[in-house]
């Protein structure tokens, strides 16, 4: 938290205390997410059957402990975010190598790298639309890119930790009351403006909101929302035509006109 000494405010950050439910990890929690994915003893026995897939099931399930304690030993010594996505670039470089022609990229050495950007993709693959602008990034000693992930993808412990360590920030999509929605988003809006304001890089989950299958999925119960300014900005919102970057300002907008 960071204090403004001459009005003896909060300073908000995307480290503040209000962002706690969304943001990823920092250096500091590092070693205790590490610890916590290595005792999940699902994820052991999948990192088991991959390095020992052509062994049989029986001798994998002995050599579980061993396989656990190497991970300790290996990053025992990680401490920080930037270690963390050390180890991804290297698993990365190998999936480039043995499951494409090549990847190539333009445009990155013209980035300045005191400026945060927002980076749009078009929604391929959910991971590896980020995993390639972070090897971009990373190739061009920038940024690595703050990511944004559905909490529906986020059903186990150790999944969340495994992204939050991969620097995901988290988008509530499970919420179902339309004024918990808004208030989610307009949390969501600032932590993304304020990432990008603090020099960071951040990628969306898509480059455009998604169409619903019906009007019912776009309705809001407007008579829920008391602040009557936000209802009526509300009704003219075509949410079908909007950028990333206009939902992003207009749900910032939301969000101060409910703060005032």
């Amino acid at each position: 938290m960071q204090i403004d000494n001459d009005k003896n405010q909060e300073v908000i950050t995307t480290e503040s205390s209000k962002f706690d439910e969304i943001r990823h990890y920092n250096d500091s929690e590092v070693p205790n997410a590490i610890q916590s994915i290595l005792n999940d003893d699902e994820l052991i026995s999948g990192v088991s059957r991959y390095m020992f897939k052509k062994l049989p099931n029986f001798m994998v399930r002995i050599l579980k402990p061993f396989v656990k304690h190497v991970l300790k030993k290996k990053f025992s010594k990680v401490k920080t975010i930037r270690e963390v996505q050390e180890y991804v670039a290297t698993f990365m470089k190998g999936i480039i190598r043995d499951t494409t022609d090549g990847f190539t990229y333009s445009g990155f050495d013209k980035l300045d790298k005191n400026t945060g950007y927002l980076f749009i993709s078009n929604h391929r693959d959910i991971s590896l639309d980020p995993a390639f602008i972070d090897m971009a990034c990373f190739f061009n000693d920038l940024d690595t890119v703050k990511i944004a992930i559905g909490d529906n993808l986020l059903r186990k412990p150790v999944a969340t930790d495994l992204m939050k360590l991969n620097k995901s920030f988290i988008v509530k999509r499970s919420l179902t009351s339309p004024k918990a929605k808004l208030k989610a988003f307009s949390e969501l809006s600032e932590y993304s403006g304020l990432a990008i304001e603090e020099k960071h890089n951040v990628t969306p989950v898509a480059s455009q909101i998604p169409k619903a299958n019906g009007a019912d999925s776009l309705t809001l119960s407007l008579e829920s929302l008391a602040e009557e300014q936000v209802c009526e900005k509300i009704k003219k919102i075509d949410v079908n035509t909007l950028t990333p970057i206009e939902a992003l300002t207009t749900l910032y907008e939301l969000h101060k006109m409910l703060e005032e």
